[in-house]
């Protein structure tokens, strides 16, 4: 009933949909302030992946799927387009096998997992990304320390080796990213595709 500073002042931006960096103390809200919104922007009638969080560990994955979960559970009772939002965990320790073909013959709304995994996911087709509308990267410098990214001193350096992070963001979740030109030794180019010819080709 009583937000806290860190809900009230990222809620009404990301709301409108704003792109937001959050940065607060832990324990002062910050989950909540991203699955509030998030889950409000889910089509519970629509079977598609429509958002997507990263998060650095399995651990952490898990505490922020048992939260989004109890607050998916209260959302067919006044839910206007009738239906469950649906989230789904891919962390490892899990059955991955079988969250690929559950994913892709019944999408879950929300998928939760590291950079690793749903990067292993989305490019083996497991995830179907292309109605995802709003990404979360939870504890974003600990994702990047954890899947090959470099991280000291307050900067990052060499971005594109930030490994799958790096990939899922650009690669798959990028609507303006352009594949850049994979040259033969004679000079010929072999690859030059966009994010959308990605998707038609899913």
């Amino acid at each position: 009933p009583t937000p806290t500073l860190v809900q009230r002042r990222s809620l009404d931006a990301i709301l409108t949909g704003k792109d937001v960096v959050i940065q607060a103390q832990t324990g002062s809200g910050k989950t909540l302030s991203f699955l509030l919104p998030l889950l409000a922007k889910i089509d519970a009638s629509r079977s598609s992946v429509q958002g997507m969080i990263v998060v650095p560990t399995r651990e952490l994955g898990l505490q922020v799927s048992r939260v989004a979960r109890r607050l998916a559970a209260a959302s067919s009772v006044d839910n206007e387009a009738g239906g469950k939002i649906m989230v789904m965990p891919v962390l490892q320790g899990s059955a991955n096998r079988r969250q690929r073909a559950w994913a892709w013959a019944e999408p879950p709304h929300v998928v939760i997992g590291t950079p690793d995994e749903l990067t292993k996911m989305v490019s083996k087709g497991g995830i179907r990304y292309n109605a995802v509308k709003f990404v979360v990267v939870d504890e974003v410098d600990a994702c990047l320390l954890n899947n090959g990214g470099t991280y000291g001193g307050g900067s990052l350096s060499n971005l594109s080796s930030a490994g799958p992070l790096h990939d899922l963001l650009s690669r798959y979740l990028s609507p303006t990213f352009e594949e850049a030109d994979v040259l033969e030794e004679d000079g010929t180019s072999l690859i030059s595709s966009s994010a959308s010819d990605i998707a038609k080709a899913q």
